[in-house]
């Protein structure tokens, strides 16, 4: 209900105590009053007009000032909920600063122990400068055990704040968490490790050097607590891309792969020994600076003698051939045995290379000799490669004396082409004298020997005939080069060869002896039996025996391919006939060369 104004209760009660005329007139009397009242009011608002101005300025100032007024305070209510807003950050600042200031005063009471970590580098640069190699290992293995022990605290530290605020990982991941001091531990990880791999390369360098098999067994052993290092770091980087692998799935495929590589890179104990002693080995080779095959191949089987029987002898001492490649599945002897067998296809190559080039049959034989002593050095340690090389030096052997024989049958030929008249003649009379005369002679100083004659009668004989005689001295010569390197392998191969050169002998004087006349009166050469008898008797008897003699000589024996060795075996396998232009040979003792004697028949 409204209130009433006291005069307006007084009023309304003197209204009650009117008769009933005074109250029709009172609504008049209420006109007319009001009516008063406003011209009044019109009176006082004329006379006072410039107040009421006034007045409307003063509320349009107050208006304005109270909208002013309004936007100032929402300014304000902004103002003030920014400032709410930076309250947390600030508080989160403080209480970094608060932390770094406790962190540093906790360091500057152990700045001593402090030094002595961060001098860690230092010490462990030092220690691979000066080659202290235990002290270097023990540095590297406190260093990971502390980059260990850190890595492990943190993770506690870090799990129990995850477990506690579940609500507020967010701004805790805001916080740098660097009170752990694991990022300055793991910097010197890494500069302990650079100079970890320094220490490698002066390992690898020392094992590709002269070294013997005491100090193999220590760089060995020192390369082994080097990867038992490796292997630790590598499992700790694993641990720590588990843990971090929301960290790691953000990188690019670049760094996946670098990471990968970097964990999956390195050799086992004994290739990194093997290659390193492969690199000495090689070295040692290309330091021979022989020009001459004879000079180089005897340096090169020298290198071989000593240093691949070394490196063989102490891999095998050092290593546990039977232990398995885990990473490979293979046997630790199938390296060495590629390794053996690459220097050897090497040696072997060079050996077939160089030996056509050597032409002296002692140097042959000397190389011979060096090679089977390196092939029986080898052979201690299971490398025996001496029937390899049987082919080559059978080959450089035949072929020592098969081109001075070949250049002394090309002779041969064209001195029996270019042969004078009259040769034939004084050829006949020439070893007729020489039979006469000088037999006697040969079988009284060779009394003893069943009548049989020297070999030096079948030389004087046979330098009646001076391309004959030329011939044998080519096959004389190539003889005396054999004799110095021959090996019974070829016995066979020499006596085909002989046989070749008696067939070749025998097709020439064939033809010769068919187209050549005897002395200047023209008569045909089938006319002459005598000089016909004695050039036939000189191929079969004298060239024929001066062969068989060599060749027993050097080779010995009584059988070449289970055939007997005579002057009338080499005669029957050369294919000499025994008569040429309707002339018969005369029967004639034909001698071997061991004093037995054999009958020719016609």
């Amino acid at each position: 209900m409204i209130p009433i104004n006291p005069i307006d209760q007084r009023y309304i009660e003197q209204l009650g105590g009117y008769d009933l005329d005074r109250l029709s007139k009172e609504p008049v009397r209420l006109s007319i009053e009001r009516r008063k009242i406003e011209t009044k009011i019109e009176q006082s608002t004329l006379d006072n007009y410039t107040v009421h101005v006034d007045s409307y300025r003063a509320i349009q100032i107050t208006s304005n000032t109270c909208d002013t007024m309004q936007t100032d305070v929402t300014t304000l209510e902004s103002t003030i909920s920014d400032v709410r807003n930076l309250q947390q950050p600030v508080l989160m600042q403080a209480t970094k600063i608060a932390k770094t200031y406790q962190r540093y005063r906790q360091t500057l009471r152990q700045h001593s122990q402090l030094v002595e970590i961060l001098e860690i580098p230092q010490l462990m640069a030092r220690c691979v400068r000066v080659h202290a190699v235990e002290e270097s290992l023990e540095l590297a293995s406190f260093v990971v055990k502390m980059e260990r022990l850190h890595a492990l605290r943190q993770e506690m530290k870090h799990n129990t704040t995850t477990n506690y605020q579940d609500d507020k990982t967010q701004d805790q991941n805001s916080i740098p968490q660097i009170a752990s001091g694991l990022d300055i531990i793991q910097d010197i990880k890494m500069d302990v490790f650079r100079s970890l791999h320094m220490l490698y390369t002066k390992l690898t360098d020392k094992l590709s050097s002269r070294i013997n098999l005491t100090d193999s067994l220590r760089v060995v052993g020192y390369l082994r607590r080097l990867r038992h290092l490796q292997t630790a770091e590598d499992i700790q980087t694993q641990q720590n891309n588990r843990t971090n692998k929301d960290n790691y799935d953000q990188l690019d495929d670049q760094d996946r792969t670098d990471t990968t590589l970097k964990l999956n890179e390195g050799k086992q104990i004994h290739e990194i020994f093997l290659h390193c002693r492969e690199i000495f080995f090689q070295r040692e080779i290309d330091r021979i600076t022989n020009t001459e095959p004879y000079e180089y191949l005897e340096s090169l089987t020298e290198v071989y003698r000593i240093y691949l029987y070394d490196i063989i002898s102490q891999y095998t001492s050092i290593f546990d051939l039977t232990e398995t490649n885990m990473k490979k599945g293979t046997k630790i002897k199938n390296y060495l045995s590629t390794i053996i067998f690459s220097h050897i296809t090497y040696l072997l190559i060079k050996i077939e290379n160089l030996l056509p080039v050597i032409e002296d049959g002692s140097l042959l034989s000397n190389i011979l000799e060096q090679t089977m002593n390196l092939g029986q050095s080898l052979s201690k340690v299971g490398c025996d490669f001496r029937p390899l090389l049987i082919s080559s030096f059978e080959n450089s052997m035949f072929n020592l004396f098969l081109s001075t024989w070949n250049n002394g049958r090309s002779d041969f030929h064209d001195s029996m082409k270019t042969i004078e008249d009259g040769t034939w003649s004084r050829l006949a009379n020439a070893l007729r004298s020489v039979e006469d005369g000088e037999e006697e002679e040969h079988k009284k100083k060779n009394g003893n020997r069943n009548g049989g004659i020297d070999v030096t009668y079948y030389h004087r004989r046979l330098l009646v005939c001076r391309p004959l005689a030329h011939l044998t001295n080519s096959i004389l010569d190539g003889f005396n080069e054999l004799r110095k390197c021959a090996s019974m392998t070829i016995r066979s191969r020499v006596m085909d060869e002989m046989l070749e050169v008696l067939k070749d002998v025998w097709r020439v004087v064939c033809a010769t002896l068919e187209n050549m006349v005897v002395g200047k009166s023209g008569i045909g050469i089938g006319d002459d039996d005598a000089a016909k008898e004695a050039l036939i008797g000189l191929i079969k008897i004298d060239f024929c025996g001066v062969l068989l003699h060599c060749f027993v000589s050097i080779f010995g024996g009584e059988k070449v391919n289970g055939k007997e060795i005579s002057v009338k075996s080499m005669v029957e396998e050369a294919g000499m006939v025994e008569e040429v232009g309707m002339v018969v040979v005369k029967e004639k003792e034909v001698v071997d060369v061991d004093g037995d004697s054999s009958e020719r028949s016609e």
